[in-house]
């Protein structure tokens, strides 16, 4: 795996062209001391040259992840190392080439990519042409790769080295982190659907309740056989110990005040009325005429009509 931080100020493609032009470098400078005393007539370093570009086969520790590999290319267009792809999986290797429309059967023949696999890609052209760069383009098997390359001017002629990974591993990290994001914001809408749904069963339906006897009180009187029912109320004021419970409770308390209040009046009107049919029965049906010339006074004294 190539490992990339998804999280830092460099875009994972600027981090991994930095891996892969550090990979690069060290190659080249090994390549060079291997060279660099070749003349032609001598053995050419085969082996060794491809044990340095092959990593040894240990490619995850030099930072190439699981699909990166680095090779030489001649002024030929011919491969001078094995492709790590031959060596870890055969059989996806010459199913890629032939896909790719390129003949197997030399690769076959020596088991190897060296001096038999030709590589014509954007990169390679670029390199042997004098260039470095860094670009993204289809390899020899038609697989999408970030490459880092140059050219080597050795005794044995220009020889473009190039460092490369898939595509698809480079920005693995950007795609995970991207699936994470929606991962957590569905969990997040989730929760949010949910707690909006549960918020409003809690809260509304109560609110609805508590409206709804509001209506229903404007109509009483709370005269005889006029009664409020707070049923309703004091079920939400038993089951909820919250704001929505205490003005239930306020509510049932409030209902019970103004019915006691208006009991109380009707109370004291009937009294006052009892008291006035009394003081009325008390009264002469009528006063005889007086004499004009008869002088009297009349007294009145206020007594409470229960007495």
């Amino acid at each position: 795996m190539l490992y990339l931080d998804a999280s830092a100020s460099a875009s994972l493609e600027e981090q991994a062209f930095d891996q892969l032009r550090s990979v690069r470098a060290e190659k080249s400078r090994q390549i060079e001391g291997l060279l660099k005393d070749w003349e032609p007539g001598i053995t050419f370093p085969r082996a060794e040259i491809n044990e340095v570009m092959t990593s040894e086969r240990q490619w995850e520790e030099v930072g190439l992840g699981e699909s990166g590999e680095t090779y030489l290319v001649d002024e030929n267009g011919k491969m001078l190392n094995d492709s790590r792809f031959l060596i870890e999986d055969p059989d996806g290797f010459y199913a890629a080439l032939t896909e790719a429309g390129i003949p197997t059967e030399p690769i076959r023949v020596v088991d190897s990519t060296i001096g038999t696999l030709t590589v014509d890609t954007e990169g390679t052209r670029d390199a042997l042409a004098g260039n470095e760069g860094q670009l993204i383009f289809n390899d020899y098997r038609e697989i999408a790769v970030l490459s880092d390359y140059g050219l080597l001017d050795t005794p044995a002629g220009p020889i473009a080295v190039m460092s490369e990974i898939d595509e698809a591993e480079a920005f693995a990290p950007s795609v995970d982190l991207r699936r994470q994001s929606l991962t957590v914001l569905l969990i997040g809408a989730i929760m949010l659907g949910t707690f909006k749904w549960v918020w409003s069963g809690r809260v509304t339906k109560p609110l609805r309740v508590m409206e709804n006897e509001t209506k229903e009180i404007k109509q009483l009187s709370f005269t005889a056989g006029d009664h409020y029912d707070p049923a309703p109320l004091v079920e939400i004021a038993e089951n909820r110990n919250d704001e929505l419970g205490d003005l239930a409770t306020s509510f049932i308390e409030l209902t019970e005040s103004l019915e006691s209040n208006v009991g109380q009046r009707l109370a004291v009107e009937a009294d006052l009325n009892t008291a006035a049919g009394i003081q009325r029965s008390l009264l002469p049906l009528g006063f005889p005429v007086p004499p004009h010339d008869m002088e009297f006074a009349l007294h009145a004294m206020l007594v409470p009509a229960k007495e």
